[in-house]
């Protein structure tokens, strides 16, 4: 009997760890930006409840882009970044994680792993466009969504996997936080470190063992001006990324903005045949 309760025990102690963890790593932004969207935003199944996408088609025989966005904010907040590439005539798709937006559900790694091959499979099934000729684009929080979904469609020929911003691992992120918002840490802050290792083993949005896999044409792309992720850390991915992986480093850029890597990013989609 005394091994049941402590079984039980810990079962409920990862669960809140899990939760807790969860509630780290994402901020979801439920109500929209009063600003006009381009496009209507529709409902996709996801495996519990329903998730909020937007798109804009392509132009003729152009590209499309699937978009993963970061921890914070919601599918209207990327409404620029939409508007920027559509308006080169690329195809754009935002959607929002359970738990964002009007999507539905509880926002959590596992989830945005599932909400991620939803989204891609309505393109390839429900738009039917190849492979060959959509983008995932990560940002942020987001590459870890974008690299699992390459990940685990690797047989599929992408025509490319941009990596904006990524960071290597949730809990590098977390520790990051902590020496930037309590420097000189005391020895009580200290000490919320491995307690940190501890609620995040289970959460780990580790990009430093999914981006040595990538088969498609990489570009990881990182501006030295990023006050929230910190550069490095997009550096030491492209390291660790395959052999002809493109590394763009800007100078400029505030996380959160897109037009630094603009010109860039259009110039490696053309390169990739």
């Amino acid at each position: 009997m005394i091994y049941l309760i402590v079984l039980l025990l810990l079962v409920a102690v990862y669960v809140v760890l899990g939760r807790k963890a969860d509630e780290f790593i994402f901020h979801p932004v439920r109500g929209f930006l009063p600003e006009k969207l381009p496009a209507e935003p529709f409902f996709l199944p996801s495996a519990k409840g329903k998730i909020q996408a937007l798109y804009i088609p392509a132009q003729k025989d152009k590209d499309t882009i699937l978009f993963f966005h970061g921890n914070g904010g919601n599918l209207s907040h990327f409404a620029p970044f939409a508007e920027r590439y559509a308006a080169q005539g690329l195809g754009v798709l935002l959607f929002d994680y359970r738990g964002f937006g009007h999507s539905t559900g509880r926002a959590s790694e596992k989830n945005a792993y599932q909400d991620g091959q939803a989204v891609l499979n309505y393109l390839l099934h429900g738009k039917k466009i190849p492979p060959r000729k959509i983008i995932l684009w990560g940002f942020s929080l987001g590459n870890a969504v974008c690299l699992q979904t390459a990940l685990n469609n690797a047989a599929l020929p992408f025509k490319a996997v941009i990596a904006q911003s990524p960071f290597t691992s949730s809990i590098e992120m977390g520790a990051f936080r902590l020496d930037k918002h309590y420097k000189p840490w005391s020895l009580k802050q200290r000490l919320v470190l491995p307690f940190l290792h501890l609620i995040l083993c289970a959460r780990s949005c580790d990009n430093t063992r999914k981006i040595g896999r990538i088969v498609p044409p990489l570009l990881v792309a990182y501006s030295k001006a990023d006050e929230t992720v910190p550069w490095q850390m997009s550096a030491a991915l492209a390291r660790l990324a395959p052999h002809g992986t493109q590394a763009y480093a800007s100078p400029v850029g505030a996380h959160g903005e897109f037009g630094w890597l603009e010109k860039r990013a259009l110039e490696f989609v053309a390169s990739c045949r």
